[in-house]
């Protein structure tokens, strides 16, 4: 859902999109632009709130610069306060390969705005940030979280008003805040079923999300497959 949701939201700006049909091994979709000559690879990623902490792999950054083939782009979009705080080797790899660290709350700004190419609005730097701010950092901050200076960068291509840019932001805290205390609502009352569950219902539950006899079921098949 998530590639579709990307795709959808390009060709919102007016680009040429088509979602990729591998499942593996490959970006999510493919665009193009259809006025200025540049082309552009997307990833699109979404987490849960309940997630553990994310490593650098998780992200696929480098992965991101290997599926970039022929386009000149390399975009992975993931949510925006889920990209890592600080250090993270993924500004690294982000900075060395040209990968842009876009992010849902930036399509979310951009459409809201109503921000389209057109022959006399060129949006490739939208997804060149990694190669511009790579210009200006230096080994040492190799790893320095930089999503702050492609927040201003990103502001001053599309004629928004920093001021403006970081109330999008704050609105989207707001809508994240209370979707979290709503899935925080959902699992203490969770809780408090399965403390009231009986011992046999407890065992059932259990059961059903460890999901024994489908595994059970799958090994079956696989042991008569090889036996005929």
């Amino acid at each position: 859902m998530s590639d579709i949701l990307l795709a959808k939201s390009l060709s919102e700006m007016n680009l040429e999109v088509a979602v990729l049909t591998q499942r593996s091994d490959s970006a999510d979709i493919i665009a193009q632009s259809r006025y200025h000559g540049y082309s552009l690879v997307g990833d699109a990623k979404t987490f849960r709130l309940s997630r553990t902490a994310k490593n650098a792999k998780d992200f696929k950054v480098v992965s991101m610069a290997q599926w970039k083939g022929d386009c000149d782009y390399s975009v992975l979009v993931c949510p925006y306060y889920q990209y890592p705080k600080s250090v993270s080797t993924i500004y690294k790899e982000a900075l060395d390969h040209n990968v842009s660290l876009f992010s849902w709350e930036y399509l979310y700004m951009l459409l809201k705005e109503g921000v389209t190419e057109s022959p006399s609005c060129n949006l490739r730097e939208l997804f060149n940030q990694s190669a511009i701010i790579a210009n200006a950092t230096t080994v040492v901050n190799a790893k320095a979280n930089f999503l702050q200076q492609q927040n201003v960068n990103i502001a001053d291509i599309i004629n928004m008003p920093q001021s403006r840019f970081d109330d999008y932001l704050k609105e989207i805290v707001k809508i994240l805040v209370e979707r979290g205390n709503a899935e925080i609502g959902y699992y203490e009352s969770e809780q408090q079923r399965v403390k009231q569950l009986s011992r046999e219902d407890a065992i059932n539950e259990l059961l059903k999300c460890l999901k024994l006899d489908n595994k059970i079921s799958t090994i079956k098949q696989f042991i008569e497959q090889i036996q005929k």
